[in-house]
């Protein structure tokens, strides 16, 4: 997180966040669930199982980029704040 919010802009962090949202409300609408954790792989044919697993362990991914680049995103704009006192 720290490295993130040292090497990019606030924007881009925002930018980041703004498509990894994207990405993760695709997921949820593609398999109709809130998380990767509430969708049953054995509902699918298996000739399509391996896509699936694939699909969930991008969206996993997805929500703990977006997380870490939120924080990272939070940590810059407190740091480029201007001080008050």
């Amino acid at each position: 997180m720290n490295e993130l919010a040292n090497e990019h802009t606030v924007e881009e962090l925002q930018a980041r966040v703004s498509e990894l949202t994207d990405q993760i409300e695709a997921y949820r609408e593609e398999y109709d669930a809130d998380s990767p954790a509430e969708v049953d792989v054995l509902e699918y044919d298996a000739e399509d199982v391996d896509d699936v697993y694939a699909d969930l362990g991008d969206w996993a991914t997805a929500i703990e980029e977006r997380w870490l680049h939120e924080r990272a995103r939070q940590k810059a704009t407190s740091s480029t704040a201007p001080s008050q006192g």
